[in-house]
């Protein structure tokens, strides 16, 4: 096996596994969201997600049987095209459903209608064309025009320039979404979540990495260097998205503003005045997120969740039916202090109980500062000596 051989298996196998790595994950996560009852959008978010990963990871695995299969990837090509373009439509899917405000339609399906068309309209035509033509037009990366079969090898070298204009077209759409959903996030005096916009900037890059890569298919130094970045690209952007679906460190515009009163926004303003006060309602009086003190209380003092060492902020997102941002906010707003010290206070308290119960008359203090919720003893001390600071 040549050095060649070694890097086309690298490009093709490590996004194909990494896509498929990922996508088990969420999956974990999209059965546990659903036992739990999570908000209907969190649930969708990571079908979607599941979507775009089982589409990527067919076509990187239709490049791989292109590499070192041919003969099968000629049978796949149509529905190679068809990942190939549902790709790019997938992740705005992704990106509008994040970014989609109160008036904002549902995402269309009519989305997908073209690659359907298209996959299908290929896959039709191919089935009236000898096999040894479509290997040769597949062999010679349909830069040959077989005279018999004229109109058909002007098709297979469109597809390409279809899959790339089409990439490009939802790479705009998304970026546009992206940036006007975060001038909103900051008129609601909420912290933009960067990981979005960075994944949305990284597959446009990966898009024009591509395109490049493809340009200089001849010169095999410039190829490599291009692709090897392009696939880096690729497995950053989805590492990225799928931690921080799982994480639920989004804010939902939807959510934030679709229970304000329209009888309170005057019809005859202008559009961009209508918008401006919807998004600078004071929406936490009427979101269906709101928490009380004793609402939190009930959740997080009574049963005790403090006591788990593992515990996250996100874990308690799904409980309160809310999102990262806004609870981090209330906790500092109601308590003065952020999620990770207010924990620790309440382990603080629980050691001060146990240590008072007779049943712990017996036990090493080690044992009591475990069963608080604290890792290790060192951990325990560091607590006490940030409320000493106090």
């Amino acid at each position: 096996m040549n050095i060649e051989t070694v890097i086309r298996l690298f490009f093709s196998a490590v996004p194909t596994f990494s896509a498929l790595v990922c996508f088990i994950i969420l999956f974990m996560s999209y059965r546990s969201s659903v036992s739990a009852s999570a908000p209907p959008t969190d649930i969708r978010l990571k079908k979607i997600m599941l979507c775009y990963l089982t589409v990527l990871a067919f076509t990187w695995f239709s490049v791989m049987c292109y590499f070192f299969f041919i003969s099968f990837f000629i049978h796949i090509i149509p529905f190679y095209y068809f990942a190939c373009l549902c790709v790019p439509i997938s992740f705005y899917h992704f990106v509008y459903v994040i970014t989609q405000d109160r008036d904002d339609k549902g995402f269309s399906p009519l989305h997908y209608l073209p690659p359907l068309l298209l996959s299908t309209w290929f896959l039709i035509w191919s089935l009236f064309i000898p096999f040894d033509v479509r290997l040769d037009l597949t062999e010679n990366n349909n830069m040959a025009i077989v005279p018999e079969y004229g109109y058909f090898s002007l098709l297979s070298e469109s597809t390409q320039i279809i899959c790339f204009f089409f990439s490009f077209i939802y790479a705009i759409l998304s970026i546009n979404r992206v940036l006007n959903y975060c001038k909103k996030v900051k008129m609601l005096n909420k912290k933009t979540p960067r990981w979005f916009l960075i994944a949305t900037l990284l597959i446009t890059v990966q898009t024009i990495s591509i395109i490049v890569s493809i340009s200089f298919y001849s010169n095999h130094i410039v190829f490599t260097c291009v692709f090897f970045f392009s696939v880096l690209l690729l497995l950053g952007q989805i590492i990225l998205i799928v931690f921080n679906i799982i994480n639920r460190n989004y804010i939902l515009l939807k959510e934030e503003v679709n229970n304000i009163p329209k009888t309170e926004i005057d019809e005859t303003q202008p559009r961009a005045n209508q918008e401006l006060l919807l998004i600078r309602h004071d929406v936490h009086s009427n979101n269906k997120t709101i928490l009380t003190k004793e609402t939190f209380e009930n959740v997080f003092l009574k049963n005790k969740l403090y006591t788990n060492p593992n515990l996250k902020i996100t874990d308690l997102t799904d409980l309160l039916k809310t999102n990262r941002t806004y609870l981090s906010s209330f906790i500092n707003n109601t308590y003065g202090m952020n999620f990770k010290n207010y924990t620790n206070h309440c382990r603080l308290k629980e050691v001060e109980r146990l240590k008072r119960q007779p049943s712990s008359a017996n036990i090493e203090f080690t044992e009591i500062v475990s069963k608080a919720g604290f890792g290790c003893y060192r951990s325990y001390l560091r607590s006490i000596k940030g409320e000493n600071e106090k």
